[in-house]
């Protein structure tokens, strides 16, 4: 569930927003994604929003101990404006998966 903040953010943390999952067919593999530092919302006729603090809030390393999917859970801070247009908002997210093999 989001938390709304009084300055009009809100969090999305532990999973809800996205989970990337990666499979690992090898044991020991070591596994490393890498968020942006923020990324920008928009959508015609609205402000733009920034959702930032990607990397806080979610794993970024995993190690494999057998053939196996590893979750990784995707959230962030979303700055939500006051008097924010309610509209489909759309963004470019880039995400890099560093796989090292054993």
């Amino acid at each position: 569930m989001p938390i709304v903040f009084t300055a009009g953010n809100s969090q999305i943390d532990g999973g809800f927003s996205g989970i990337i999952r990666v499979s690992s067919d090898i044991p020991g593999q070591m596994i490393n994604v890498v968020y942006p530092v923020s990324v920008l919302l928009q959508a015609a006729g609205a402000a733009d929003m920034v959702l930032d603090g990607i990397d806080a809030r979610s794993k970024i390393f995993a190690a494999s101990t057998a053939v196996e999917e590893i979750d990784f859970d995707v959230g962030g801070l979303l700055h939500i404006n006051s008097g924010q247009k309610s509209r489909n908002y759309t963004a470019t997210l880039i995400v890099t998966v560093d796989i090292i093999n054993p």
